[in-house]
């Protein structure tokens, strides 16, 4: 018969086991989700080129609410719901913060290049 010591033990190298596969289900969806989420964001800087070539405001608030609504409206329990919304909010913010640095660093050295050579 195992002491409690033993028992608690046992119990923690339980846990362990079942925390290690929770991570390795974990990092089986992120390797699926990853190249998604790149490939994602190569289409949104596409079309954010697009919109700001044709200077159109980069920023569609009706389509924004749409595409969080839908993923909200993806599973019924209201934690997933508020968890993938989130994900989705912080996706598109991120994906016109990152254009805009990056156009902004182009606009910077455009501009800095043709100081130095007047």
């Amino acid at each position: 018969m195992l002491g409690d010591h033993e028992n608690l033990e046992v119990m923690q190298n339980l846990l362990d086991i079942q925390k290690m596969r929770i991570r390795k289900k974990i990092d089986a969806l992120d390797d699926k989700i990853m190249p998604l989420l790149a490939e994602r964001y190569q289409l949104c800087r596409e079309l954010l080129e697009m919109k700001d070539h044709n200077r159109e405001k980069l920023i569609d608030d009706q389509r924004r609410k749409e595409i969080i609504e839908k993923a909200g409206g993806v599973y019924g329990d209201p934690e997933v719901q508020t968890y993938v919304m989130r994900v989705y909010s912080q996706l598109l913010d991120s994906a016109v913060d990152i254009f805009m640095r990056r156009r902004r660093s182009w606009w910077e050295r455009l501009w800095f290049s043709s100081e130095d050579h007047e």
